[in-house]
């Protein structure tokens, strides 16, 4: 008897805990680091942990002085055990360099939250009779669903940020600016010998966990007789090791002006390195470049040289040639037309319109069409109860042009009938509203399954939509 009454009121009590203000979700903020030098890369991350529902959440907007940063994941939803329990997370990371000394802080965040709350109102029973099952099978079968607005708040974060240390004497760089964080210089020479009026592709990379980007271009110190041409940088990010990766390409076109071997300085890039605490010097290889003279050009130059400016000029009538009259032949198309009768002219003009025509047919039929095999898509496609019921929503504010919103079933009800329909289709819209809404929260743990008759049957009745619009 004591358990059957300790039952009896679990199964009372169940449903009014969802109805408490304590929602089992919260947010938090961290940095990866809580002391960094001026321009050094620290990871923030911003996470928003739930067991609920919730309506369309965007995460807050950040707002950083004094700082760069660069956004590398956006709601990036995953599952994660927080004290035993499985939770929902929704994290947004970004990597921020600080650039003034001093205390950096992450505002604390407050900002509202809808979640998907059960209502005390049930459907499809009388007024008055609310509370007539106490049973949480009936309880769940008629209980309707509301949006709640819920705040939640984030502390601040505070870091400290360190000025950079004085560079050394031998730290000689012709950079302006010196990237904060591991750094690493590659180059490729395209070809190492080439024939004068060619050109070699040079190719350098940087990579580094610092900021990239105002580094503009490079400074090349190459051999007066060599000319470049460079491109525009070309920047890349990834993430790896809770830490973002910048890496951008520089191409140089080399085109040399006189034969013989030639050198490429090593590129060189400076850098300080928190970790090691010191500047240090990234640079790629040294290249030899040989350019071959061409045959061509030294025949030409050796006999410009032998040529005297005491030449005779040669006579114009030896340069112009003899212009004799040419017999024009008219092309075979013109022939062609020549033989073509009116009568010809005008079947193929008919039936080059009765072609149009039937294209412009086509494409019409092809137009209205589409929304059809469009909502048969979604429909078929559609794996429970609940799922149908959005999707036939998404398919009518489509059909109707209704404004994306979230609207409850008694805004949906007026919508309809705002609707110039028919009574009958407007009865048979009604109807298939009123089914998948209260299908749609019966359902307990698992969503309920649907077979292919209740899509024929909602298929049937949005085709009879589509042709009377």
């Amino acid at each position: 008897m004591p358990l059957f009454l300790a039952l009896m009121l679990t199964e009372f009590l169940f449903p009014l805990l969802s109805f408490a203000e304590n929602y089992p979700i919260f947010a938090e903020q961290s940095s990866s680091k809580t002391s960094v030098y001026v321009g050094e890369q620290t990871i923030y991350d911003f996470s928003l942990n739930t067991r609920t529902a919730l309506f369309d959440f965007q995460p807050p907007e950040l707002s950083l002085e004094h700082a760069w940063s660069e956004t590398i994941s956006v709601n990036q939803r995953a599952r994660k055990v927080i004290n035993g329990e499985v939770w929902s997370s929704f994290s947004t990371r970004r990597a921020v360099h600080p650039l003034a000394t001093g205390e950096f802080i992450f505002p604390a965040l407050k900002f509202p939250v809808g979640v998907r709350v059960k209502s005390k109102r049930q459907l499809g029973l009388p007024p008055g009779f609310e509370d007539a099952f106490s049973d949480q099978i009936f309880a769940d079968f008629f209980a309707e669903y509301e949006r709640k607005e819920v705040t939640l708040s984030a502390a601040e974060i505070r870091i400290t940020v360190k000025p950079l240390p004085d560079k050394p004497k031998d730290f000689v760089t012709q950079q302006t600016y010196i990237p904060v964080g591991a750094t690493n210089v590659s180059a490729q020479l395209s070809k190492s010998e080439l024939s004068l009026g060619e050109s070699s592709s040079f190719q350098v990379t940087i990579i580094s966990t610092g900021n990239l980007n105002a580094i503009k271009d490079l400074t090349l110190n190459l051999p007066a007789e060599i000319r470049s041409y460079a491109e525009s940088g070309k920047d890349e990010k990834t993430e790896n090791n809770n830490a973002l990766i910048s890496r951008k390409t520089f191409r140089i076109s080399l085109v040399p002006r006189a034969a013989g071997t030639f050198t490429i300085p090593p590129i060189k890039v400076g850098y300080f390195d928190p970790d090691r605490q010191f500047y240090q010097i990234a640079q790629s290889h040294e290249f030899k470049l040989v350019v071959h003279g061409s045959a061509l050009a030294q025949e030409i130059k050796t006999e410009a040289s032998q040529s005297t400016v005491s030449q005779k000029p040669m006579a114009i009538a030896t340069l112009i040639p003899t212009l004799s009259p040419t017999p024009v032949t008219l092309p075979v198309w013109s022939k062609l037309d020549e033989k073509i009768s009116v009568e010809s002219r005008v079947y193929l003009c008919v039936v080059l319109i009765m072609l149009c025509v039937l294209i412009t047919v086509v494409l019409v039929i092809r137009r209205r069409s589409a929304p059809f095999r469009q909502a048969q898509l979604l429909i078929d496609t559609a794996e429970n109860l609940d799922q149908l019921s959005k999707r036939v929503r998404v398919i009518l504010q489509k059909i109707f042009a209704i404004p994306t919103h979230e609207y409850s079933y008694e805004e949906w009800v007026a919508l309809i009938k705002a609707q110039p329909l028919n009574a009958e289709l407007r009865f048979s819209l009604l109807s298939l509203i009123d089914k998948l809404e209260n299908s749609r929260f019966s359902q307990l743990a698992d969503p309920i399954s649907i077979d292919q008759t209740q899509k024929n049957e909602t298929l049937q009745v949005i085709s009879a939509i589509l042709g009377k619009r």
